[in-house]
């Protein structure tokens, strides 16, 4: 498995939208969440996604990766790739 930078395995542990009901709940959660992290790790973080989703990974393999920061939210089979384009969109 590649090695996962620490600010990236601290942005998942701590990604926690806990609460949040929709969609649109959920957007301004995460551009919340985004917006509270500091430059440096911002980048580094968008930096390993973009790494991430340029490469022919399959969506279970960008699962074990972000599964691998011991997170407390998840996704169904099938949408990690969304869910961390999603995530970039917003850094």
């Amino acid at each position: 498995m590649k090695k996962i930078p620490i600010e990236v395995l601290e942005f998942i542990l701590l990604f926690d939208p806990r609460g949040v009901r929709t969609a649109d709940e959920f957007d301004v959660w995460l551009s919340s969440y985004v917006n509270s992290l500091k430059e440096r790790k911002k980048k580094i973080v968008n930096a390993f996604l973009d790494e991430l989703l340029r490469s022919p990974l399959s969506d279970a393999q960008l699962g074990e990766i972000w599964n691998h920061g011991g997170p407390t939210f998840g996704v169904a089979n099938g949408g990690y790739r969304a869910f961390l384009t999603l995530i970039k969109s917003k850094l």
